[in-house]
């Protein structure tokens, strides 16, 4: 399992185990079984431990390989550099890249090259959410 797959795992794992959390404490009340003090309090320290670690899990230190894929959906003001870039060269498409949904796809050098001297603080948004998703090569 590489780097991405293990978070996504971890990811999955703690959405569910808060999902069962809350459907056990609600499956109980509507059974009419009474939840001793001692169980609610069992329910919140789980829950607030779930929750510390999904606020812990995006903060981690994260490796990739500059040949590593990425994945931008570009705003307006990303796909204008990224039309500079490219100067009208039209035989440049990244393999994955989806232009009808404004998808860019490419290998993380890439990207850098495209948008790093782009890239500044207080710059207008070039990613919808300024999410970068990194893929692990297979």
């Amino acid at each position: 399992m590489n780097a991405i797959e293990i978070v996504n795992e971890i990811n999955k794992r703690m959405d569910n185990l808060k999902n069962s959390l809350n459907g056990l404490a609600a499956g109980w009340v509507k059974e009419g079984k009474k939840i001793t003090d001692v169980e609610r309090e069992m329910f919140k320290v789980a829950s607030e431990a779930v929750d510390i670690m999904n606020e812990y899990r995006t903060k981690g230190p994260f490796v990739f390989n500059m040949n590593d894929e990425v994945e931008v959906n570009l705003t307006s003001a990303g796909l204008s550099i990224l039309d500079k870039k490219l100067n009208g060269i039209t035989k440049y498409v990244p393999k994955a890249s989806r232009p009808d949904r404004n998808i860019l796809i490419t290998e993380m050098w890439d990207f850098m090259e495209l948008f790093g001297d782009s890239m500044y603080h207080g710059q207008d948004l070039l990613f919808v959410d300024n999410k970068i998703i990194i893929r692990r090569r297979k």
